[in-house]
C-alpha cells in the first residue's frame, strides 16, 4: 500500500480511525486514498461497486484535513 494508512488502521472501527486523523497520526486523506485503494484491489473481477466518486471522496477528505 502506497499511503501512509497501514492495514491495520484499515481494519480499525471508524471511532479509532477518527481518533487518528484528530491526533494527527494520518490524514483523512491518507486514509481514504488507502480505503479507495483497498475496495479497488478487493473489488476485482467480482464488479460489485459500480460506482466510486473517487475525486469527491479526496476532495471531502481535503476538508477534514
Amino acid at each position: 500500500m502506497g499511503t501512509g494508512a497501514s492495514d491495520e488502521l484499515l481494519w480499525a472501527s471508524v471511532a479509532e480511525q477518527a481518533r487518528r486523523v484528530r491526533a494527527r497520526a494520518v490524514s483523512a486523506r491518507e486514509l481514504a486514498a488507502a480505503d479507495l485503494e483497498r475496495s479497488e484491489a478487493r473489488d476485482g473481477a467480482r464488479g460489485a461497486v459500480l460506482a466510486v466518486d473517487r475525486a469527491g471522496a479526496l476532495a471531502q477528505a481535503d476538508l477534514v484535513d
